[in-house]
C-alpha cells in the first residue's frame, strides 16, 4: 500500500528514441576556443533558436523552451516506513505527532510517496501480512493524543507513557484497547442521537 500513490516503474516514452527527445543540446566546437551551444526545441518546426557563448546569461524566456512535464511520467522518490516504527508514547508508533512530522520531512526532502505495509490488525507475532481481516484497520495505529485533541478523551484518561525499544503487543493492547473501546462506544451513541 502506498500513500498517496504507488511508485511507477515505467520509463518515459521519449527515452526510447533519441529523435523524440523534447529538448536536446547539440555542442558545436569552433576553432576560436569558444564553445557554442545550439538549443533545439522539439516543436512543430524544429529550429535552432540562438547560438550562445559559454558564460552568457540565458534569455529570460528560457523556461518556455522546455516541454511541460507530464505528471504521470515524472520520477518519484519515497520511503517505506510502517507507522508502528515511529517512536510512540504507548509502546507503538501511530498516526499522531510523529507521523505528521514525518510527512513534513518527506515534503522538505522532495519525496512524494510514503509506502507502508498493510495497516490491518497483525497476527500474534506482529506481522501485518497475516492479519485477521484485510478490511479492518489496526486500532493500535490510532493516536490517543489526537483523540484528546478531538475532544473524545481527556488528558487525565491517558495512561502513563512507557519507554521501549520493541513493540510488546500485549502491553499495547492493555493500554490502548480500553480507551479505543470507550471512544467507539461514545461515537456510536453520538451517531444514534446526532
Amino acid at each position: 500500500m502506498a500513500i498517496p500513490i504507488p511508485l511507477l516503474f515505467s520509463s518515459p516514452s521519449f527515452l526510447s528514441s533519441p529523435k523524440s527527445l523534447p529538448l536536446f543540446f547539440k555542442p558545436k566546437i569552433n576553432t576560436s576556443k569558444s564553445f557554442n551551444l545550439h538549443f533545439h526545441a522539439n516543436v512543430a518546426s524544429s529550429s535552432t533558436l540562438t547560438a550562445m557563448e559559454v558564460g552568457e546569461d540565458l534569455p529570460l524566456d528560457y523556461g518556455d523552451w522546455l516541454p511541460k512535464p507530464d505528471p504521470d511520467q515524472r520520477r518519484r522518490a519515497g520511503i517505506l516506513l510502517h507507522p508502528t516504527s515511529f517512536k510512540g508514547a504507548y509502546g507503538i508508533g501511530d498516526f499522531g505527532e510523529e507521523a505528521f512530522r514525518f510527512i513534513d520531512w518527506l515534503h522538505l526532502a522532495g519525496c512524494s510517496v510514503w509506502q507502508v505495509l498493510p495497516l490491518v490488525p497483525p497476527d500474534d507475532e506482529g506481522s501485518p501480512y497475516a492479519g485477521q481481516d484485510a478490511n479492518c484497520g489496526n486500532t493500535f495505529l490510532i493516536s490517543l493524543e489526537e483523540l484528546v485533541k478531538d475532544g473524545l478523551l481527556t488528558k487525565k484518561e491517558l495512561p502513563q507513557p512507557i519507554d521501549c525499544d520493541r513493540v510488546n503487543y500485549s502491553i499495547v493492547a492493555k493500554l490502548k484497547d480500553p480507551l479505543i473501546t470507550k471512544v467507539k462506544h461514545l461515537l456510536n451513541i453520538t451517531s444514534l442521537f446526532g
